[in-house]
């Protein structure tokens, strides 16, 4: 089951819950955005069985796809808006740019009244809202740091982010 969760407590990896179910009162989230890349996720029938075993478990989900290699500022931007408008408290992603990507839009879902590339120069300290990880890829590196790649396609800026705030906590299990 894709919502047996891993999670870190301290620096010791647990299989969460036990059972593989949530009691009522442990379920972390109302809403998830299902963040991805290309249409792979959608063809290899994974966004299929996330959105099933969601549904499962009552829960609310939003996608979002097209999410490409040293992941785009105006797709991050694009996934905030639809983060604030549909209300997401959560974000399930899969490979490495996906996740830089929902690290940048956890960002800016989490500090509204600022411009999530302000981060990405530091110019700013970011909170965040919480981000699983559903690997598609192995040793991607980015489920495991606190950094992310995002690049202004408008000044043709890439930067690497790194703030200790927003390492996945949850690792979602293929």
């Amino acid at each position: 089951r894709i919502l047996n969760i891993i999670h870190q407590p301290g620096s010791l990896w647990q299989r969460y819950p036990p059972s593989g179910r949530f009691p009522a009162e442990e379920v972390w989230s109302k809403k998830v955005l299902i963040h991805y890349g290309g249409q792979s996720a959608v063809r290899s029938g994974l966004i299929d069985e996330i959105t099933s075993n969601l549904k499962e478990e009552g829960l609310e989900y939003i996608t979002l796809g097209g999410v490409i290699p040293n992941p785009l500022l105006s797709k991050v931007r694009e996934g905030i808006e639809l983060c604030q408008k549909e209300h997401v408290d959560y974000l399930a992603v899969g490979g490495g740019s996906v996740i830089d990507s929902s690290k940048a839009i956890g960002y800016g879902v989490a500090n509204p009244n600022n411009d999530v590339w302000d981060f990405c120069l530091k110019k700013a300290v970011p909170t965040a809202v919480a981000i699983g990880v559903i690997l598609t890829i192995a040793a991607s590196g980015s489920e495991m740091s606190s950094s992310s790649v995002i690049t202004n396609e408008e000044t043709k800026e890439k930067t690497m982010d790194v703030q200790r705030q927003i390492t996945a906590g949850r690792n979602l299990p293929s």
